[in-house]
């Protein structure tokens, strides 16, 4: 795909969640891609922690197009995208093509 042209690896999460006075709000979000699911590409101490901790690595039998991220548990785009109801797109800029990827 493009995404593996790119040295950019941030993208764009958009939700739109009802407000407390049931009013629909749309909420972005910049994520840091950590690549495709199930073999993200994580940091050196992460892939230290999951070694240590005896979960080790997802295998590398498997290829999908689901799109891996992390964030904090505390952050607001969690709550964002458990309220969404499904409405969620991401999206990607590739400068080098001049092209979105969604």
């Amino acid at each position: 795909t493009h995404l593996s042209q790119t040295p950019n690896r941030e993208f764009a999460v958009s939700t739109a969640t009802l407000s407390p006075s049931n009013q629909p709000t749309p909420h972005v979000r910049i994520c840091g891609f950590r690549g495709f699911f199930p073999t993200p590409n994580l940091s050196p101490p992460a892939v230290e922690a999951l070694q240590q901790s005896g979960v080790g690595l997802n295998p590398d039998v498997f290829e999908s197009d689901m799109l891996s991220f992390t964030t904090d548990a505390r952050m607001e785009k969690v709550r964002d995208l458990d309220g969404a109801d499904g409405a969620v797109e991401g999206v990607f800029w590739v400068k080098e093509v001049m092209s979105q990827w969604r």
